[in-house]
């Protein structure tokens, strides 16, 4: 899995100097997102693309979320804002100054930066799909540390293995027995 830092922006927004700073672990994925995205005062008729996608030495969510919150922070003074006053993740930047350009400037001064994604190695645009307006909860309930989901993914498919093994070990006995996908 990749930790993946990205700018998205049309033609038309990087007129007015504007771009998107993200963050992903699905490049391709995330694409196939950005149908109705755009910044404050702006018409969301616009096709958003990559421009660029530095990979990242990140390991999990929360150091990706922090090395965001670092580039976020370098260009908070450029942030835009909602008219409710809520900070979205597009930038516009002064007259005479390149986004891309300043920003890839900062990125490839940080230590944390692994690599420059080739937009054309990854897999064909995915084309926008017609999601349901919908909102659900994001879960916030995940493990960071790797050896504690894989202790807890082992806790859960325990009973099932064991089922399994039981099944194979008494293979004569239990021909024709059909073992519930669940371990049950």
């Amino acid at each position: 899995m990749q930790f993946i830092l990205y700018i998205v922006t049309s033609p038309y927004y990087l007129l007015h100097r504007i771009v998107k700073l993200g963050l992903t672990t699905d490049l391709y994925g995330r694409g196939g997102t950005y149908q109705t995205g755009c910044p404050p005062g702006f018409d969301p008729s616009h096709e958003l693309d990559f421009v660029v996608a530095w990979t990242t030495d990140a390991t999990t969510d929360s150091k990706l979320k922090n090395h965001e919150a670092i580039l976020h922070n370098q260009f908070a003074h450029l942030r835009m804002k909602r008219t409710t006053g809520r900070l979205t993740e597009w930038f516009q930047f002064p007259v005479g100054v390149d986004p891309i350009a300043a920003i890839s400037t900062f990125l490839s001064r940080c230590t944390w930066i692994t690599s420059i994604v080739d937009l054309e190695s990854i897999r064909p645009k995915k084309r926008h799909q017609n999601y349901l307006n919908t909102s659900y909860h994001r879960n916030t309930n995940f493990c960071e540390d790797n050896t504690e989901r894989t202790a807890l993914i082992n806790a859960i498919q325990a009973p099932i293995i064991s089922a399994i093994r039981s099944f194979i070990a008494a293979a004569a006995i239990l021909a024709g027995t059909i073992l519930a996908p669940c371990g049950s």
